[in-house]
């Protein structure tokens, strides 16, 4: 074995007794890896779980892994807004939040969706800002750099994003009539 590591099996192959990467042929379908000696699976792809010498599919669809029976939701849930382990019940369930694109428990929201600012019981609650991406504070006050493409913070009050006066300008960051990005098949002159 190479730098003393003993792998039996890895991403659907064994190590047969020629030194050679052999598929797990025999193995059952959804097979992560293999024993070498009779290709027993011993370990599932994500999303399924290994009962005697099949590979289940966890209960809950939306799951990254199982463990023991497919019922035992052990992983987060698949990438998503919309879903959450629930450590409770160790199955995925609904985010709960609106606007919400990461949400790190159930009912309470990581990130929101540009326009909204996350609160601190983990809502998203929308910027009052009209063309404001990130606010702050109580959803009055754009962020810095917080305003749509092709806008612009108002320095002043940083309660107005100004748009752009630039044609097929993404945006303004030192004025409004100071193009720093154009849009796709636009260049910038001067």
């Amino acid at each position: 074995m190479e730098y003393g590591m003993d792998f039996t099996a890895m991403y659907g192959v064994y190590l047969a007794d020629n030194g050679t990467c052999a598929p797990c042929a025999w193995a059952a379908p959804n097979c992560y890896s293999c024993h070498n000696l009779n290709a027993t699976c011993t370990a599932c792809t994500q999303g399924f779980v290994l009962v005697g010498s099949e590979c289940q599919p966890c209960a809950d669809a939306n799951c990254l892994r199982c463990e023991g029976s497919p019922q035992n939701c052990t992983d987060s849930c698949q990438p998503s807004a919309d879903w959450v382990l629930d450590p409770s019940s160790r199955g995925c369930v609904p985010c709960g939040v609106g606007n919400c694109t990461q949400c790190a428990a159930p009912n309470k929201c990581e990130w929101c969706q540009a326009g909204f600012r996350l609160t601190k019981d983990g809502g998203c609650e929308q910027c009052s800002v009209e063309h404001c991406d990130n606010c702050i504070e109580d959803a009055r006050t754009c962020m810095p750099m917080g305003c749509a493409p092709a806008f612009r913070l108002n320095d002043a009050t940083g309660t107005l994003c100004n748009h752009c006066t630039v044609p097929k300008c993404l945006g303004c960051l030192v004025a409004t009539d100071v193009c720093s990005g154009c849009e796709a098949s636009w260049a910038m002159q001067g």
